[in-house]
């Protein structure tokens, strides 16, 4: 009888001591069953050829500074016509700055857009044209970078390319 009573203390004491280590296993699983979701972040962005601006308040008297055209920020929350919004992280040196944008100057999206700064396509168009010609005993062109004085010469520029 002293043994059976020796292993259900033996059971029972082992029982306790592992109960602890299943039930804190199991409770976040629980809790997380039963926990509502995090909201979703909320993404706005400026368009090209759009202008908007970040105000401290919720009026366009306190404007702080333009937004770069298909710059990203995060809505933090709504007020009438103006989104309260986080422009930029923190980040080293850098830190994030949180005031009010119209809604009408931003596009609402789901996620951040791939390019965070200033995305736009630029056409450069190059063109070789014969400079104009200067009038006066003394010519003056730049050339290669440097300001050359070239004398006049039967109504001829004299034109030479810098040694490099």
């Amino acid at each position: 009888m002293k043994v059976l009573k020796a292993a259900i203390c033996l059971v029972l004491t082992a029982l306790i001591l592992i109960s602890p280590c299943f039930s804190a296993a199991t409770a976040p699983a629980l809790a997380g069953a039963d926990a509502p979701s995090a909201p979703a972040k909320k993404y706005a962005y400026v368009d090209l050829g759009c202008n908007a601006y970040l105000c401290g308040e919720p009026n366009e008297s306190a404007a702080l500074f333009l937004i770069p055209q298909t710059y990203c920020v995060e809505i933090l929350g709504e007020q009438k016509e103006w989104y309260r919004v986080r422009y930029a992280e923190d980040n080293g040196i850098y830190r994030a700055v949180e005031g009010f944008c119209l809604k009408a100057d931003l596009i609402e999206c789901d996620a951040p857009l791939e390019n965070l700064y200033l995305h736009m396509p630029v056409k450069v168009i190059y063109k070789t044209e014969k400079p104009p010609v200067a009038s006066g005993a003394w010519r003056h062109r730049a050339y290669g970078g440097i300001l050359r004085r070239l004398p006049h010469r039967q109504n001829r520029l004299l034109v030479r390319p810098l040694q490099r």
